[in-house]
């Protein structure tokens, strides 16, 4: 019998902040891809992410290694990366229509309904703003899609310092 491997879908800016390891985020995101570069998690991720993703803050690298560090990170097996076809585009479309998100990240939603992720992380919406992503946890898709701030799989909580 095949256990699947819970999916997580991360939005751009979780991926700028894990490589940035940015102060505030950048444990738990570490801590989260610690798990799928272990097996027991996959992250899905639109081409468009790796679009989005094209710099990070970090003065003491060029812009071709900063170039060459996204592009590696996102060669790692653990993140199966998928196409924007014709049926995600029509469905982002229309998500973006129905709710008012920007198509970007109707395209992210679209993706993860698609490819049937345990849930969208994302820091989008953090200060409480009603059109952006977090504002529509189980709002989309049937069941709903689960859109939240990242964090680890409950049976792993208990692994992050206090």
């Amino acid at each position: 019998m095949t256990i699947d491997k819970p999916r997580f879908y991360w939005d751009s800016c979780a991926y700028i902040s894990c490589i940035e390891n940015t102060p505030g985020r950048g444990p738990i995101l570490r801590s989260i891809m610690s798990l799928a570069a272990n097996g027991e998690i996959v992250f899905v991720a639109s081409t468009l992410v790796i679009a989005e993703v094209t710099k990070i803050k970090d003065p003491s690298t060029t812009a071709a290694e900063q170039s060459k560090l996204i592009r590696e990170f996102f060669e790692n097996p653990y993140i199966q990366v998928r196409s924007v076809d014709r049926l995600i585009a029509e469905h982002a479309r229309e998500i973006s229509r129905q709710y008012g998100l920007q198509p970007s990240d109707a395209i992210h939603i679209a993706t993860a309904l698609r490819y049937k992720c345990s849930c969208l992380q994302t820091y989008d919406g953090e200060q409480g703003n009603p059109k952006k992503m977090l504002a529509f946890d189980g709002k989309i898709g049937t069941p709903g899609l689960k859109i939240e701030l990242p964090k680890l799989p409950l049976q792993q909580q208990s692994l992050l310092p206090p």
